[in-house]
């Protein structure tokens, strides 16, 4: 079920109304935890390997607010992508 993002008057009160995860979110951190955290790891070995300096950046366009209800009854909260 899609929805439409609220419109809020800053980014302030934005990050105040947590969203509740949804499955493709659940599917994506488990995809970023397995895949890209093992990737960067190898990507830094290469930096030092060549003397480059050992940083990397990752955007994430389609991050969320970071927390995230764990289900509708909104007792639990989890973490957005790592």
């Amino acid at each position: 079920m899609r929805r439409s993002a609220p419109a809020f008057e800053s980014l302030k009160e934005a990050r105040k109304v947590l969203w509740i995860i949804e499955p493709q979110t659940k599917i994506k951190h488990q995809l970023l935890r397995q895949y890209v955290d093992p990737w960067m790891n190898i990507l830094l070995l290469n930096q030092k390997r060549y003397g480059h300096k050992e940083e990397l950046i990752y955007f994430d366009g389609f991050s969320g607010p970071g927390v995230y209800w764990r289900d509708r009854r909104k007792e639990a909260k989890c973490l957005g992508s790592p």
